[in-house]
């Protein structure tokens, strides 16, 4: 074995005992060394994203997964640990896709299974939400549609079809909120003194 390939293994070696001992600026620089001592060290690149994302460096974290992934397209680890980013900041899609990837190569990690299910919960949840204040928006029951379109948007933020309801059944209720632009909005042409 080479002198370099001891470096690398080295300084990988020395930042997993300083990651397991959450001292996370030591392990992320010892990552970042056994990189710079062989750029194709690719668990250095899955784990350096694992202890950045842990110390709250979530978009350096992202560069280094992809990083790995460049190197090694099907890396299960990296593959799931960006779906877990995603599914942290509630993009939910984004998340299914990469956890789905990761099953295409491995069913040996039970994260991304769970994570999937979770989802689909999520998912059918505010689909039925939505579908509940439908049923009460038609049938006169504003006031009930829209507190299942709040929950529908407070489960899944992004949800354009519980907004987009939800907006509905407030102008049907005429609950416009005094807010200046949804007064104007109310008001139209004849302006704010008018309403």
């Amino acid at each position: 074995m080479s002198t370099m390939h001891w470096g690398y293994l080295d300084a990988g070696n020395l930042a997993g005992i300083y990651y397991e001992q959450s001292q996370l600026d030591m392990a992320i620089l010892h990552y970042k060394q056994a990189i710079n001592c062989d750029s194709t060290f690719i668990e250095s690149y899955n784990n350096l994203g694992n202890a950045l994302k842990d110390a709250g460096h979530v978009e350096e974290a992202i560069n280094f997964y992809r990083s790995c992934l460049a190197l090694q397209p099907n890396h299960p680890q990296a593959l799931s640990s960006l779906g877990n980013i995603y599914m942290d900041s509630n993009m939910m899609s984004v998340a299914a896709s990469f956890y789905k990837a990761t099953l295409a190569v491995t069913i040996g990690i039970s994260a991304p299974f769970n994570n999937l299910a979770i989802i689909y919960k999520q998912q059918t949840a505010t689909d039925g939400l939505v579908n509940r204040g439908n049923t009460f928006k038609e049938i006169g029951r504003v006031t009930e549609a829209i507190q299942y379109y709040i929950r529908a948007v407070n489960i899944r933020p992004t949800m354009p079809e519980a907004h987009a309801n939800l907006a509905s059944a407030y102008k049907d209720s005429l609950q416009i909120s005094s807010t200046p632009e949804l007064k104007l909005m109310k008001c139209g042409s004849i302006g704010l003194n008018a309403c």
